[in-house]
């Protein structure tokens, strides 16, 4: 439904925002201390990703410090989520660089699709 209410919207009527795809940080730890939540995952805001990939990587953290020792625990803590991160990332991508409003609605419902059928 929302797909069609977007593409029967005249191109004329909408209102243009100029997204910036935010870089990726390369490094999110050091020693015993890691980055988490948006401190680590540098998400664009325009997804709407950034709380439940914390809420995600918070979940991921605790399972790794309760298996291993720190140092082992926060590098497999990044391994893990940095796919994860990835894969939200190109897809923030496609839709910043959509280049018609129907194109960002063909990208917004692939995320959709992907994130409601991708285990976390």
């Amino acid at each position: 439904m929302l797909r069609e209410v977007v593409l029967a919207t005249p191109e004329d009527s909408v209102i243009g925002n100029q997204v910036a795809v935010v870089p990726e940080i390369p490094r999110w730890k050091s020693n015993r201390v890691v980055l988490a939540g948006d401190a680590a995952y540098a998400m664009s805001p325009h997804i709407g990703s950034s709380a439940s990939l914390g809420i995600e990587g918070a979940h991921v953290l605790a399972d790794r410090l309760s298996q291993a020792d720190t140092a082992p625990a926060l590098d497999s803590y990044r391994t893990d989520r940095i796919i994860r991160y990835r894969q939200v990332r190109r897809h923030a991508k496609a839709m910043a660089t959509a280049p018609t409003p129907a194109s960002y609605v063909e990208h917004f419902s692939r995320y959709l699709n992907w994130l409601n059928n991708t285990a976390a």
